[in-house]
């Protein structure tokens, strides 16, 4: 909650100005979770200064989020040589972000090894984007046994592109279950596939509640299809008719998706809208 962040927050700076290390870079962290990034990294910095391992691969983690992946770089290594298991993950994920695979697949194996269940998932990832397919599924599964919620989706995505519709819907329901907004989109994708549009907008709304901005554009092109659909199915020009409920077109329902697609940059919405502003004059 957030009382007991900000009790947690005050702890952690009275602990850090007595010279606490771990306090220092849990202060570190709970700033960066609620993405205060330049005060996080002053604190991540001050406990590197005083020999915190955790906070040089934190420190990592917050230079590569912000785009500064050769300072990052830098510190995953020291982090590394200090013995930081979750560092390893890090710089695999950097190295293959700029297509260094073999050395990124190195990093992963290394991690696994030393038990990051992180990396498991990240491993799988890389091996599925080679072609390694079952083996990407062993590490997927074990990531998955591990707790991993991306990795639950990432089956989900693997069965779905097999054309195994159940046994997909079954991995990104549990990555739901765990979490998981990627997995909403999975979801609305694979129901969409199977012309289950109502559901499909179901999980689509779910996913933007949850953040992820990226799906309103594929939200609106179903909203679009939908509307066609019902258009059709009356056997003329039924405005708008998009989202159904309980028989009825509700036309407001879906402009309001549309117009929260076209204003985070969706130009099929902006499209959609324009041209329905055209046919009603």
């Amino acid at each position: 909650s957030r009382g007991e962040s900000e009790e947690a927050e005050r702890y952690y700076r009275r602990a850090a100005e007595a010279g606490s290390a771990d306090a220092l870079n849990n202060l570190g962290t709970l700033l960066a979770g609620r993405n205060d990034l330049d005060e996080a990294e002053q604190y991540y910095r001050r406990a590197v200064g005083v020999g915190n391992i955790d906070a040089l691969n934190n420190l990592g983690v917050l230079l590569a989020n912000s785009g500064d992946f050769t300072a990052a770089e830098r510190y995953y290594r020291q982090a590394i040589n200090a013995g930081s298991v979750d560092a390893f993950n890090g710089l695999g994920n950097l190295l293959a972000g700029r297509g260094d695979l073999e050395e990124a697949e190195l990093n992963y194996r290394r991690a696994v090894d030393a038990g990051s269940a992180d990396a498991l998932n990240s491993l799988g990832v890389l091996l599925a984007g080679r072609g390694d397919s079952a083996e990407a599924e062993q590490y997927y599964r074990r990531a998955a046994d591990a707790g991993s919620a991306d990795a639950l989706n990432n089956l989900g995505t693997m069965f779905a592109g097999r054309g195994e519709s159940v046994r997909a819907g079954q991995y990104y329901r549990q990555a739901i279950s765990a979490g998981s907004a990627d997995a909403l989109c999975g979801m609305g994708i694979l129901l969409a596939g199977q012309n289950n549009f109502e559901e499909a907008l179901r999980y689509y709304r779910r996913s933007t509640d949850a953040g992820y901005v990226d799906i309103v554009d594929e939200l609106a092109g179903l909203i679009y299809e939908q509307a066609s659909m019902r258009r059709e199915y009356l056997g003329g020009e039924s405005g708008l008719g998009d989202y159904v409920s309980d028989g009825r077109a509700d036309d407001e329902h879906a402009r309001y998706w549309l117009r929260a697609a076209a204003a985070a940059g969706s130009t099929r919405a902006m499209t959609i809208i324009a041209s329905l502003a055209a046919d009603e004059g």
